[in-house]
């Protein structure tokens, strides 16, 4: 059972020995054809991306939240196979409510309590139970692209991509154990980022402006890099404000190498210039 007192290694062992016994058992497959009879009960279009979360416990009396929808991938569902399963232990761990997002390769993604208060708090959703706070984010966010940096002290720092903002986290790597771990620590909205949680917006501008790939220009777009583009976000319609806004601060260099003034003047150069 997890319990408080745990260190990551011991949740890492307990999280995935339980989600082997998950997908072993016949309960993902039973909880899927109910998930899909319900559709047809009540009418849901093929179309429609209807989520829905089952609630379980296990012998071990660990808690789970599964969720169950669409594959991204698929427009159109029209058979239980054409669904995937998003599998969530929580617990209460000392500094509150953790969440544990399970997975084929076995990497565990750790979310603590501030987390989801950030995430409450940046998009103003006024929810008051976490724990709904918490499956309003895996709802909206089942997928997400990451950002990696320099590896340091067997950390390496992330910034998650994700639908409506960002997670910032970073990897543990434990070597001794032959452990992967990813824990979020906090979340940023599009709206409230700034350049110093965002420092790889930057080398994400330039990747795009020299990047021959249509597809990867594509899903930029949906961040906002194109403003004709009928999916823009709208992020970075302040990003001439932002780039040049970089103050010194402990966080900053905690969490990322900022870029350079040389650097900053040359963008600042360039955009002047457009103008």
């Amino acid at each position: 059972m997890l319990v408080p007192n745990m260190d990551f290694n011991e949740i890492e062992i307990e999280a995935n020995y339980e989600y082997d016994v998950l997908c072993k058992s016949s309960t993902l497959g039973r909880l899927t054809y109910e998930y899909f009879d319900e559709r047809i009960k009540k009418k849901i279009k093929p179309t429609e991306k209807y989520h829905k979360y089952y609630e379980i416990k296990t012998k071990k009396k660990n808690k789970w939240l599964i969720l169950i929808l669409p594959k991204s991938e698929l427009e159109i569902v029209r058979e239980p196979e054409d669904f995937t399963t998003l599998c969530l232990l929580y617990y209460y761990a000392d500094n509150g409510l953790r969440f544990l997002a399970t997975s084929p390769s076995k990497v565990l993604s750790i979310y603590n309590q501030h987390f989801f208060e950030r995430y409450n708090e940046r998009l103003n959703l006024g929810i008051k139970d976490l724990k709904d706070v918490a499956k309003a984010y895996f709802e909206e966010n089942h997928n997400i692209t990451f950002q990696s940096f320099d590896l340091k002290d067997n950390k390496r720092e992330i910034l998650g991509i994700v639908s409506n903002g960002f997670a910032m986290g970073h990897v543990i790597i434990d070597v001794q154990h032959n452990k992967f771990i990813i824990l979020f620590r906090t979340f940023i909205s599009r709206e409230t980022a700034n350049f110093k949680h965002v420092k790889s917006l930057f080398e994400l501008e330039k990747l795009y402006n020299n990047s021959e790939d249509a597809d990867f220009k594509h899903f930029l777009d949906t961040l906002g890099f194109n403003n004709l583009s009928n999916e823009n976000s709208g992020l970075f319609e302040q990003w001439s404000n932002l780039r040049d806004k970089i103050k010194n601060s402990e966080h900053q260099e905690t969490f990322y190498q900022v870029v350079s003034n040389e650097e900053r003047e040359k963008s600042k150069n360039a955009s002047k210039s457009k103008e």
